[in-house]
């Protein structure tokens, strides 16, 4: 049986509080670029009803270059695209895996609940 993909990204405040966090389980033909996507995704949606700045900070180089690249066929990274373009307050970076960064970690917690939930 293959492993069940997820996702679980979480924001925090200036005060290093979490503001808001989701998880989600994928169907079974998603790929952990898709469920990585899906998490920038639905970051960008949430950052783009604010006004200050956001940093986005994901482990996955992949989809941090598929947005780089002029073409892509991804539904959803033409949109991440868009609407980057239309949000200059919000930055996407790149963050190493597994160092213990807070973020990460919990992040990781929430896409692995996603599972036991199912």
């Amino acid at each position: 049986m293959r492993d069940r993909v997820t996702c679980g990204p979480v924001c925090y405040d200036e005060e290093d509080k979490v503001a808001w966090s989701f998880q989600t389980l994928m169907n079974d033909e998603a790929t952990v670029f898709t469920a990585e996507a899906v998490a920038i995704l639905k970051s960008v949606r949430k950052a783009a009803e604010l006004l200050e700045d956001i940093y986005i900070f994901t482990e996955t180089r992949s989809v941090l270059i598929a947005l780089e690249l002029k073409k892509n066929e991804s539904s959803i990274i033409k949109e991440i695209k868009n609407l980057l373009k239309e949000n200059l307050n919000i930055k996407m970076c790149w963050i190493k895996a597994h160092l213990g960064k807070t973020g990460n970690e919990e992040a990781d917690r929430l896409a692995k609940r996603a599972i036991d939930r199912e």
